[in-house]
């Protein structure tokens, strides 16, 4: 279960079950349909979002375009998840994905962090992280993180298995990687 910024655990289901007199709409502050698809593949795996329509709409994180840090990374996931809820007009909750770095000594951990807002409070999640190439660490400052991949000639598909998919020969994805901040919202 998450853990929510005020202390309780998780979702209420009290808060997000449905009187049958309305849909049940998670507004995702994104574009990205491989984030909706994550939401959605998620939504699935819990009884208290199972009946969730996913509907995407355009946020801005409020951060650096790559964060850098847990609490940088965070905040860009609550500011999504706010704003994807006030866009979204008949929305129960708003969801925000962000993807940052942590910096451990000299390796380059990238990560997924994922608000759920309530409308009163931040249910907050962050999935497993994975090393970034020296090679394209190396090149981050200059290049910025997609422009790193795609000067070792791998090509960023923000909709598919990303990144972590080319680096673990399709056995990670970035969707999956979402999934799991999701879930751990939950």
């Amino acid at each position: 279960e998450g853990m929510c910024d005020d202390g309780n655990s998780s979702i209420d289901p009290a808060v997000v079950t449905s009187d049958g007199s309305k849909e049940l709409v998670a507004a995702v502050g994104t574009l990205n349909t491989g984030k909706h698809d994550a939401c959605r593949l998620c939504f699935k795996d819990w009884p208290q979002v199972a009946n969730y329509t996913v509907v995407g709409t355009r946020t801005e994180s409020g951060v650096a375009d790559q964060p850098m840090g847990l609490e940088e990374t965070t905040l860009g996931a609550k500011n999504r998840a706010e704003a994807a809820m006030q866009a979204v007009p008949n929305a129960t909750i708003g969801v925000g994905l962000e993807s940052g770095l942590v910096v451990v000594g000299d390796l380059h951990f990238d990560f997924c962090s994922c608000s759920i807002f309530d409308g009163t409070r931040h249910c907050i999640g962050v999935s497993s992280m994975f090393a970034l190439p020296p090679k394209v660490v190396a090149q981050l400052s200059e290049k910025g993180y997609n422009g790193a991949f795609e000067a070792l000639g791998v090509t960023p598909d923000p909709n598919g298995s990303g990144v972590l998919g080319h680096m673990s020969n399709g056995i990670l994805s970035r969707p999956a990687q979402m999934k799991e901040s999701v879930s751990n919202a939950l």
